[in-house]
């Protein structure tokens, strides 16, 4: 359903990008603990879009969960590091080893 509107030739987020986050939601409401769910709309969002504080704010999520995302940490480190080259090209890039504060994060969604 959400792969569908890549297709939508206006570029505007069609309603099946919304129904698909509503069921996203209600996955995370059955299961708050697992990551999946937020995985799944991080996905969702348009990079483009508040320059991808929103996909960066799913993918936290989906790491902060009890039971993270299988490849939370790396689609983190991703978006932030996609983020930092735009702002700040003089930092160093961020990898796994430099990203400990985020394994220590110990939010429970």
């Amino acid at each position: 359903m959400r792969y569908m509107d890549g297709f939508n030739m206006d570029g505007l987020i069609g309603s099946r990008t919304d129904v698909a986050r509503r069921y996203y939601a209600q996955a995370h409401a059955i299961l708050p603990m697992d990551g999946t769910a937020f995985n799944q709309m991080a996905v969702l969002c348009t990079p483009t879009l508040n320059n991808g504080c929103d996909t960066a704010f799913y993918y936290l999520c989906s790491l902060a969960c009890k039971k993270p995302f299988a490849s939370a940490m790396a689609n983190t480190v991703l978006i932030l590091e996609k983020a930092r080259s735009c702002v700040l090209p003089v930092m160093p890039p961020l990898n796994t080893s430099n990203s400990v504060a985020l394994k220590k994060c110990s939010l429970n969604y």
